[in-house]
């Protein structure tokens, strides 16, 4: 039986090698891991290798970029080509796209593998056509998509229960057969924090799976987030699943010590309460009266307001300024946030977020600055929907201050 979770093998010509390295990219962005040749292949013999990937059940589909130059190819024409449409042809799960490129059309698609597939009429499968010399990259992304589909597609057909979604920033990147999606970002975070270019591409990757998954899971098993983002992106996958979508995923938090894993779930608590008896405030303070924009710092686990003030140079001018922390000092690590006091304090923030909106005059924009679990960050997101464009603020090391990360308009 097909691994509905496992590798995608992507079969080219090497001509091709710029536009399928996109797809790679695009695939691991969205959480699908890639077999190809030129990142996997090591020693062994090409055509052997290439029979057990596709003899392995933790192949789980293929993506098949076809041109008229195929007929030149043994192992893509002879040996990939008939190995995918034979493990699709088993019915376990097993998945296939066909692109086809370069001017190769339908009817060539079927005469050119008549000798290895028998006469097998490939145009009624999922066949994507780019219709220009070189694909571009919307004809790419769309493949992305629609290879997300098949899988989440697959998966769906399987009894998995939740449904795992990894993301990976910081840190090292570990792959799992229990993961159906492991989003891959650590390479935007290699040289420091990412670019505004990178962010856009990693706010299209979590827009377009938390779309599928809507579409492809909202009636049938949980969701289940996890990983390593910084908290900016956390937060940013989080405002990809509004609680007005109906899909309510929940977040696995790792304890402080690291030994214990809970779920968090803004469901946990229907409002402040539970944050406001356990000792925790918000305060707004007043500072430029021409200004037009809010800073919002949240300290739980963490100072923020030292760094904060080290940061002034690289901020604008705050309108006034939104405090939220304890009242009294509290050991979070020997006594961490429960659930339900997790998702209290992302009600208690987004209640005075929205008294700060309502309360002062002339505000055009909110800035987060968060000291806190990842999990607090990803709720925190599912809650902004109504609120001022937001630019949420990561963390430095290397200089110890916090620059602009994701700027979205809710």
């Amino acid at each position: 039986m097909t691994e509905a979770r496992g590798r995608v093998f992507i079969s080219y010509r090497r001509k091709r090698l710029a536009e399928t390295n996109r797809l790679v990219r695009l695939l691991h962005d969205r959480g699908i891991p890639t077999w190809r040749d030129i990142d996997d292949l090591t020693s062994e013999p090409t055509e052997a290798a290439i029979r057990a990937v596709f003899a392995d059940p933790n192949t789980s589909g293929a993506i098949l970029w076809l041109t008229p130059d195929v007929d030149e190819s043994h192992i893509i024409k002879d040996v990939e080509v008939p190995l995918a449409i034979r493990r699709q042809r088993q019915g376990d799960g097993f998945w296939v796209r066909i692109v086809l490129a370069d001017g190769l059309d339908y009817g060539e698609l079927t005469e050119l593998f008549a000798d290895t597939l028998g006469g097998e009429d490939l145009a009624g499968w999922n066949v994507r056509k780019v219709t220009s010399p070189r694909a571009s990259a919307d004809d790419i992304s769309q493949l992305a998509v629609a290879a997300l589909s098949d899988r989440l597609t697959a998966v769906s057909a399987t009894s998995i229960n939740p449904i795992r979604v990894v993301t990976h920033a910081k840190g090292t990147m570990v792959l799992s057969s229990e993961n159906t999606l492991t989003l891959d970002w650590t390479r935007y975070f290699a040289g420091g924090p990412p670019n505004t270019t990178a962010w856009r591409a990693m706010r299209s990757a979590s827009k377009q799976v938390s779309n599928v998954l809507k579409q492809d899971v909202s009636h049938g098993p949980s969701v289940l987030m996890s990983g390593t983002p910084s908290l900016p992106a956390a937060f940013m996958l989080g405002t990809t699943f509004s609680t007005r979508d109906g899909l309510h995923p929940e977040w696995t938090q790792r304890d402080p010590s690291g030994m214990r894993e809970t779920a968090w779930s803004i469901a946990r608590s229907p409002d402040s309460s539970v944050a406001t008896a356990a000792g925790w405030k918000g305060g707004l303070t007043y500072r430029e009266p021409g200004a037009s924009a809010l800073a919002v710092l949240v300290a739980i686990n963490d100072g923020v307001s030292d760094q904060f003030a080290r940061s002034r140079a690289h901020l604008p001018e705050w309108r006034a300024i939104l405090r939220i922390g304890l009242t009294d000092q509290r050991d979070l690590k020997a006594e961490p946030l429960t659930p339900e006091e997790a998702a209290s304090l992302v009600h208690l923030t987004i209640d005075k977020m929205r008294e700060a909106r309502a309360e002062v005059q002339g505000l055009k924009s909110m800035h987060l600055f968060i000291a806190g679990p990842a999990g607090f960050a990803f709720m925190l997101g599912t809650m902004v929907a109504t609120l001022p464009p937001l630019t949420a603020y990561e963390f430095a090391t290397a200089n110890g201050q916090y620059v602009p990360s994701i700027s979205l308009t809710t």
